[in-house]
């Protein structure tokens, strides 16, 4: 090292490396006050020039970009920065090309940092400012729409305030709301170059604010090439500065930017407003200032980067001696100290191999004077084994730690051996173990072993202590676990402890295995309902533990109690049953008998079975004296002749009667006209919309007995057509029309009972019209019986019985049974489930116009039960079910749109249909308006009064996330 002579050393120090105006980013430029000290220097300089000419949608066009980015680029580049240029960005890609750009160049604190956006801007409605890239929609659009799409001002502004780099300037060529604290106006006498210069900064300029339009013709870029030429240097000093470029840029485009509004801002983050971006104002080429300005090297920095590595103490020697009182001074003094040290050192090792311990020592104590670790550790050596000096174990023990202290790794791992064996100090596993790692991290393999075996120790020890937690808290089975992972690792009481637990599990094992026979012996008894024998078992087994016994013995008190209740009850209805049987009210009696049984009287059976023969009797007479009110004596006689056969005493006598009148009928002559007639003039008009006429004629039929005629008379009660609305009036003619067996008033008069229209609701007698229509083959009788037996209403739940009636009317074409018949093959219920089958008859029902047929399509395509999966038919069946207002189906379309499921990702989309959805009550729509607002996923960002809106209309709803949602808020 010695071999560079000094004068040439400083002879190349003084050659200035780099001119001004090279192309290099690594140029290290220093910059000075008045008094021509330097406060401060650049190691890097690069700028990234964004430009957006051209857009899909809407926007104007900027054809003077391209021009102005080659102008600054080749402006900056004199000024020795490194240039990056972006053109037509889109939105991500003008994220990433910020993002990238600061990950690149922002790291380094010295290098300064230039942005240039030049394109459209807008300020949205809550004052934010946007850069707008290529692909953006047009500024017609909705702002939300905008926005997302936008890369806002607050962003960079964060990326910035998050850099390294002291200094950054950014240009925007367009039009922004001010940021922070803008100044209306500049100082009067610009700064100077001083120390506060190298304080960090952020620049803020842009041509014009959010309510100005961006021009065609920009002036930002020829007044920055201007400015950087010199023409910003408002003072004189030979620099421009950020502020003094803003100040410059701001008089030059209010003169010439037709109105233009620039403003200029630094940042408001503490610390960074308070220093300046520096440029070098260029001078002529070859002149000394020019030379000095621009020189880049440093002569004390230069030197000592040369020798700094010597291990000759000449050379450092001669540095100090060239710079006695310079900034790397001190540390050319200690590497001198080291360098002796190690001398001292390395000699004194030799004459302790040969055995002069005098010597040495001497030597050694040279080197320790100067800090040397290794001299220290050989101290330690000599004075444990009294080499050269009196044993002294403890004056070892304080040689070795000052060795250790800086490092030195044999040092290390004899300190880790004193508190391993506890010599002179007190035994310190943990302690030990510390200084092992450390001399093994250096690569000491002996401090390595130690360390293994600590380790493995200490590892041994924490798995027994897990294994003794769990042992004490009865979890056997993971202290097993832990004492084997102990056992194997060599732990001396691991194996007494596994052996102990597993002589209480077999004892455990064994007294579970008698639990579970006793409660096993209880349950054959249970459900032969032998429940005295049975509640002996349980009761034998919920003592050894058993967790279900006590339930058990439980059902059974409450079987017993329910048993003698349910006899005392049985015992009251038969009794009421009989009274009623006796006074010859066979209904109530049928009613009290019916409960009897179903409470288990032993005779209440025989009661009611002759209670229905006498009901069955009444029916048929009835049946008759009503055909004979209405005239109608061929139907009449053939009830009557029925009830007569049965048994029916006052039926004999009328039987006689009818024959009687029948006979004189048929002797007169006909004075009317037919019913036939008058209800087909009434057909006619009825169609013709003439109601009134329509229903003088109906109530002509009507009261000669025609069926259809009194039928239509109930419709047009029932719907107040051609005379006033009376639901009672409307229930008498259907009752007459169905008595004479007309299927669709038996359908109307179901209908009636069913729902409780001027009638108390009887779902069993609307069970019994229904029937009578089903069996003349109506299609809406045969349904409402299918969902009867399904809902066991008027009737004893039979599914079997609801699905043979679906099919019924499904395959006459009724769309709700077609999408009835079609749940109950998608669910599997008293049919085979079949999902092609459900979706044959879904199609069916959704072909008559089913929305809920529909969106059942759609959950099928979307989940590929019953077709192949394909989830744009799912997307179409949902849309065409939503528009019907279908909740469900306005809910799957939304969720649709909020994955971005075969439909591109929207969530105002999703917030539409959730809304629809959500107003008819559903629950987890509601709960997903809630997430959308709270994650600001549509508008300026998060609601959360929004959000606690919607969560808590869906916990009113039922929905159990909302409740968590609402918790989580701290609702």
């Amino acid at each position: 090292m010695h071999k560079v002579p000094i004068w040439l050393a400083v002879l190349i120090l003084l050659i200035p490396s780099v001119a001004l105006g090279t192309n290099s980013a690594e140029i290290k430029l220093f910059y000075k006050d008045r008094q021509g000290f330097r406060v401060g220097f650049y190691t890097g300089s690069y700028a990234l020039l964004i430009g957006v000419t051209r857009y899909a949608e809407g926007w104007p066009s900027l054809e003077r970009i391209p021009r102005d980015l080659d102008r600054l680029q080749s402006a900056l580049e004199l000024h020795g920065f490194q240039v990056e240029k972006v053109l037509n960005p889109t939105g991500e890609q003008l994220k990433k090309a910020f993002e990238l750009f600061m990950g690149l160049y922002g790291r380094e604190k010295q290098n300064r940092l230039v942005f240039y956006f030049s394109g459209h801007g807008f300020t949205a409605a809550h004052g934010a400012g946007y850069l707008v890239p290529s692909d953006a929609p047009g500024p017609d659009v909705p702002r939300e729409e905008l926005v997302r799409k936008c890369l806002p001002l607050m962003q960079v502004m964060k990326w910035t305030q998050g850099l390294k780099s002291k200094h950054v300037l950014l240009l925007f060529d367009t039009c922004l709301e001010p940021v922070g604290n803008a100044p209306s106006g500049f100082s009067k006498r610009p700064p100077e170059i001083s120390s506060r210069t190298s304080n960090p900064v952020r620049h803020f300029f842009a041509t014009c604010s959010g309510r100005d339009r961006t021009p065609a013709q920009g002036l930002m870029a020829s007044f920055v090439v201007k400015g950087l030429g010199g023409k910003a240097d408002l003072n004189g000093d030979g620099y421009v500065t950020g502020s003094e470029l803003a100040n410059y840029l701001y008089e030059k485009i209010r003169k010439y930017g037709s109105g233009q509004t620039p403003w200029y801002a630094k940042a408001g983050v503490s610390g960074q407003e308070a220093g300046e971006l520096v440029f070098l104002v260029p001078s002529p080429v070859g002149s000394e200032e020019s030379q000095l300005a621009s020189q880049t090297s440093d002569p004390e920095a230069d030197m000592w980067k040369l020798v700094r590595d010597s291990s000759d103490t000449r050379d450092i020697k001669d540095f100090l001696a060239t710079f006695p009182d310079g900034r790397f001074a001190m540390r050319a003094r200690h590497k001198i100290r080291e360098l002796e040290g190690k001398e001292f050192f390395e000699k004194g090792k030799s004459f302790y191999r040969s055995g002069d311990y005098s010597k040495a020592l001497n030597l050694f104590r040279e080197a320790v004077s100067r800090g040397h670790a290794g001299a220290q550790y050989y101290m330690g050596l000599m004075y444990g084994a009294g080499k050269g000096v009196r044993a002294d174990q403890r004056a070892a023990m304080a040689w070795f730690r000052e060795a250790a202290a800086k490092g030195y790794a044999p040092a290390e791992y004899r300190m880790g051996l004193f508190y391993y064996h506890g010599e002179g100090v007190q035994k310190d596993l943990g302690e030990a173990l510390n200084w092992f790692k450390k001399a093994a991290q250096r690569g000491h393999t002996d401090a390595a072993a130690y360390m293994a075996r600590i380790e493995n120790e200490q590892e041994r020890r924490s798995l027994f202590r897990k294994g003794l937690e769990f042992y004490k808290k009865g979890d056997l089975k993971e202290a097993l676990a832990w004492f084997e992972k102990s056992s194997e690792k060599g732990h001396p009481d691991a194996a007494r402890y596994m052996s102990m637990i597993r002589e209480e599990e077999e004892k455990r094992k064994k007294e579970a295995e008698e639990c579970a026979s006793f409660f096993s012996e209880g349950m054959k008894y249970y459900e032969s309902k032998d429940y005295a024998e049975a509640l002996k078992w349980f009761r034998m087994a919920e003592e050894k533990g058993h967790p279900d016994a006590r339930q058990y013995m439980a059902l059974i008190r409450k079987a017993e109690q329910d048993k003698e209740r349910k006899l005392h009850e049985g015992n009251l209805a038969f009794e009421k049953g009989k009274r009623y049987f006796e006074s010859e009210n066979y209904r109530e009696a049928l009613r009290w008998f019916e409960k009897a049984v179903d409470k288990g009287h032993p005779d209440a059976g025989r009661y009611l079975a002759k209670t229905r023969e006498h009901l069955e009797m009444e029916s048929l007479f009835e049946k008759g004296i009503r055909y004979y009110d209405a005239k109608n004596y061929p139907r009449a006689l053939e009830w009557l002749e029925k009830a007569a056969r049965k048994g029916h005493k006052g039926a004999r006598k009328c039987v006689a009667l009818v024959r009687e009148e029948m006979e004189a009928v048929r002797s007169k002559p006909a004075q009317r006209e037919s019913a036939e007639s008058q209800f087909n003039k009434a057909l006619a008009s009825y169609e013709q919309g003439k109601y009134k006429e329509a229903f003088e004629w109906f109530k002509k039929a009507a009261n000669q007995g025609h069926a259809g005629a009194q039928n239509y008379l109930g419709l047009m009660y029932d719907a107040g057509r051609g005379t006033k609305r009376d639901e009672r009036e409307a229930v008498k003619w259907f009752r007459k029309a169905a008595e004479q067996g007309h299927k669709y008033a038996q359908y109307n008069l179901g209908l009636q009972y069913y729902e409780g229209r001027q009638v108390e609701r009887d779902y069993g007698e609307a069970m019994k019209w229904f029937h009578e229509a089903a069996n003349q083959g109506h299609a809406g009788a045969q349904n409402y019986l299918g969902l009867m037996y399904d809902a066991g209403r008027g009737t004893k739940r039979d599914e079997r019985e609801a699905v043979k009636w679906f099919r019924k009317a499904a395959e006459q074409g009724h769309k709700y049974a077609q999408y009835n018949l079609a749940v109950q093959y998608y669910e599997g219920r008293q049919v085979k489930r079949d999902y092609r089958e459900a979706m044959k008859w879904f199609r069916k029902a959704a072909d008559h116009g089913h929305v809920g047929a529909q969106n059942f399509i759609g959950l099928m395509y979307d989940s590929g039960k019953g077709v192949e999966r394909d989830e744009r038919e799912a997307v179409k069946w949902f849309r065409k079910a939503a528009k019907q207002g279908h909740k469900y189906a306005q809910y799957n379309l939304g969720l649709q749109y909020y994955e971005g499921r075969q439909v591109e990702r929207d969530y105002g989309e999703a917030v539409k249909w959730f809304r629809k959805a959500a107003k008819q009550g559903h629950p987890k729509a509601r709960y997903y308006l809630g997430t959308v607002y709270e994650r600001g996923l549509v508008g300026p960002g998060p609601d959360r009064e929004e959000a606690l809106k919607w969560y808590q209309k869906a916990f009113e709803s039922g929905s159990s996330e909302a409740a968590k949602a609402l918790k989580r808020l701290g609702q």
